[in-house]
């Protein structure tokens, strides 16, 4: 069951809590499944947890970003300010340095403008998923505890989103996507042999900022991490980046298995058709837009 916070007690909360704020002015910056997100004197962002499992995404990272920021060629903060439960509402939360710029998906990106990023991508989940796994471990990183790669689950999961969004009349069929299903599930048992890796683990164009020049300013909610599948971070190459980018993308990052970026392409299928789903039922154009160009670089088109 969701706990939602409204804007009187997150400023009553923030208050009372980190007085030198004062005069507390909040703005509600995101509300997702397990946050609620307020831009707080316009310099914070300030998370609260609405479910449980946003708890736990919010220890991974205050146990983890303060020294892993530190090593990542782009912009990350870690969460500064740690409030305690008050007020009726149950859980912690937290406050970070708000990073200036827009999500990726509302700039309108030209081909050759997303071609341009997928060097510094590249460096930075290359150096990401080079941090030792057996110490984010013992920092606190959990597994995979959503199962992103079960694909007994999975498969069927993702054929069921594309149907429906063919029933909406959103996709025409779901026929061009065939293939990237098959593609990774031969058998819905099947051993993925992937090495672990310590993974941002929700890597969209939702959840990195591009400043006024279109560079990546900065990349933010770090709930999903955890240690897994390389993949589920590398599907932002396969649908956020035309073929060009992809190539480019492969070749700074190093080697990628055909197993790892067919995995790869899976993944970034399944979230951005969650996206696309959400952002017809939100009427946001812009990450429709965006949703509909990724379904397309997922084909190499």
């Amino acid at each position: 069951m969701a706990h939602d916070i409204d804007q009187k007690t997150a400023v009553s909360l923030i208050t009372s809590q980190f007085p030198h704020l004062r005069p507390v002015v909040a703005e509600l910056l995101g509300m997702g499944w397990d946050n609620v997100v307020w831009r707080v004197n316009g310099r914070f962002a300030f998370r609260f947890p609405r479910r449980p499992i946003g708890v736990d995404c919010l220890q991974a990272e205050l146990a983890l970003l303060p020294t892993l920021a530190p090593l990542l060629p782009l912009p990350v903060v870690a969460p500064t300010l740690l409030g305690q439960p008050g007020q009726g509402y149950p859980w912690p939360f937290a406050g970070y340095a708000l990073l200036p710029g827009q999500m990726a998906y509302t700039v309108g990106l030209t081909a050759a403008a997303r071609n341009a990023l997928a060097v510094p991508l590249a460096h930075f989940l290359q150096t990401l998923h080079a941090f030792p796994p057996e110490q984010a471990r013992a920092l606190g990183a959990p597994p995979d505890r959503l199962g992103r790669f079960a694909m007994a689950t999975r498969v069927p999961q993702l054929q069921q989103l594309l149907q429906e969004l063919v029933a909406r009349g959103v996709l025409p069929s779901l026929e061009p996507w065939l293939g990237v299903i098959t593609a990774v599930s031969p058998s819905p048992t099947q051993a993925i042999s992937t090495p672990q890796v310590l993974v941002h683990g929700d890597l969209n164009v939702r959840n990195f900022l591009l400043d006024e020049a279109g560079q990546i300013s900065g990349v933010i909610d770090w709930g999903d991490l955890h240690v897994g599948n390389p993949a589920a971070d590398l599907a932002l190459a396969c649908s956020f980046l035309p073929p060009v980018g992809q190539a480019i993308f492969r070749q700074t990052y190093g080697a990628i298995d055909d197993e790892t970026w067919r995995l790869a392409q899976f993944r970034g299928l399944h979230l951005t058709a969650v996206l696309l789903g959400d952002a017809i039922t939100a009427e946001d154009a812009a990450l429709a837009q965006e949703c509909r160009l990724g379904l397309q670089y997922i084909l190499g088109a």
